[in-house]
């Protein structure tokens, strides 16, 4: 298994299920072929969901709410695990790195790299302080990776309905 934070692929789980005598009753027995199926679509999984999900509050002290990650299923805030910093580039522009690094299921480092994010904006500020958005009002969250090639870290801006208007607020941020 190549573990987290690396992506698994299909020989990852092993070779491809045999029938060890034909299927009598479908109803009773699985056929070989549902274990390929399965196989497959649990290493597609394994592309599509995010390496870390985090609650921020960005505003001109960024915190982090609540963090999970894939890698650290224990959550541990120390060493190899430690808190990814935010940097504040601005109103509505922020910058989050994570250690370059992180532990495998084995606990050997591995390189951490986001190929990309998506964010939500769960509640705006104004000046510090909570705003409750008017209906008609459409916000934008744009999660991308700092570098290229990609590496651990990413920028966040969150927009207002005029794309050069950033804003603070409370962000879900999704990092696969």
């Amino acid at each position: 298994m190549t573990g987290f934070p690396t992506r698994p692929v299909r020989p990852d789980f092993g070779p491809d299920p045999v029938n060890r005598y034909p299927t009598r009753s479908p109803e009773h027995e699985l056929d070989a072929s549902i274990g390929k199926l399965m196989f497959h679509q649990m290493s597609g999984l394994g592309l599509t969901g995010p390496l870390a999900v985090l609650l921020l509050e960005l505003d001109a002290t960024p915190v982090i709410l609540s963090r999970e990650e894939s890698w650290n299923p224990k959550k541990l805030t120390t060493g190899s695990y430690a808190d990814p910093g935010i940097t504040r580039q601005g109103a509505g522009k922020y910058t989050l790195n994570y250690l370059t690094q992180v532990p495998d299921e084995n606990g050997d480092l591995k390189p951490l790299i986001f190929k990309g994010g998506w964010g939500t904006l769960v509640r705006r500020f104004s000046g510090g302080v909570p705003v409750v958005p008017d209906e008609d009002t459409q916000y934008s969250v744009s999660v991308w990776p700092t570098t290229n090639p990609p590496g651990s870290s990413v920028r966040i801006i969150i927009f207002d309905v005029t794309p050069d208007v950033q804003i603070d607020g409370t962000v879900l941020v999704g990092l696969w």
